[in-house]
């Protein structure tokens, strides 16, 4: 597969990572022998996941991770692989990053600081059934739009991106927050980038400063690769 890589052009002084995998060609085999390469209770987290699909998108992930670093010439191992008190994942002397996965896409986003991303594909819902999970202006911002469904998708991905960011989840709420323009959480304000991505997923990123977005299509081979490196 041809490695593609790409700007945005909206941002200028900071540059922040974007990698990403899709996974249509990446067989159960090669899941099932990566899975090999991983620590007893990551490969244990993994077979509890419902589907193959989704034990796919949450390996890469991590194996991503274990690349990345790998490229910038760090010493890295998933064994120190850690959770926050709301679940969100970091890893000592690493870079900081921000994992999502949606469809048959699982990115990661990298920076030297904290940062959220989320990604969802856009397909068909109910959005007045879900309204709720959202604030009230970002549901009146939705209901006023002529295209209810991209305007949910992309209030949701600012919202879930804001939370990562922070560290808190999806776990202590998603109606209390405002992510339409720039949130502030304990005195500090973030910045929040949204785009379409790869013509049928929403994406949105959540830092503290504007950003340049540099994208790069992996393989899944290089990170398996990476994988025997230990």
């Amino acid at each position: 597969m041809k490695q593609e890589v790409f700007t945005s052009s909206l941002y200028v002084k900071y540059v922040i990572d974007i990698w990403y995998i899709n996974i249509k060609n990446y067989s159960n085999e090669s899941y099932a022998e990566d899975l090999k390469g991983l620590p007893k209770g990551m490969q244990q987290e993994l077979q509890r996941q419902n589907s193959i699909q989704e034990k796919k998108l949450k390996l890469l992930g991590r194996l991503i991770v274990r690349f990345y670093e790998h490229e910038k010439g760090r010493d890295f191992s998933l064994k120190h692989w850690k959770l926050g008190e709301f679940g969100k994942p970091y890893v000592e002397g690493a870079a900081h990053f921000s994992i999502s996965h949606s469809g048959d896409i699982v990115a990661v986003a990298f920076a030297s600081d904290e940062l959220g991303l989320d990604l969802e594909k856009c397909v068909s819902l109910d959005v007045q059934s879900i309204s709720n999970y959202v604030h009230p202006e970002e549901r009146n911002y939705i209901s006023q739009s002529e295209d209810k469904l991209t305007s949910w998708f992309y209030v949701w991905t600012r919202k879930e991106a804001f939370l990562k960011a922070i560290g808190r989840g999806l776990q202590t709420g998603t109606n209390q927050e405002n992510c339409l323009e720039s949130p502030t959480w304990k005195g500090e304000t973030w910045s929040i980038h949204s785009e379409v991505f790869l013509e049928e997923y929403a994406l949105a990123l959540c830092t503290h400063n504007k950003q340049t977005l540099v994208y790069r299509e992996i393989d899944p081979s290089f990170v398996s690769e990476a994988n025997s490196l230990g």
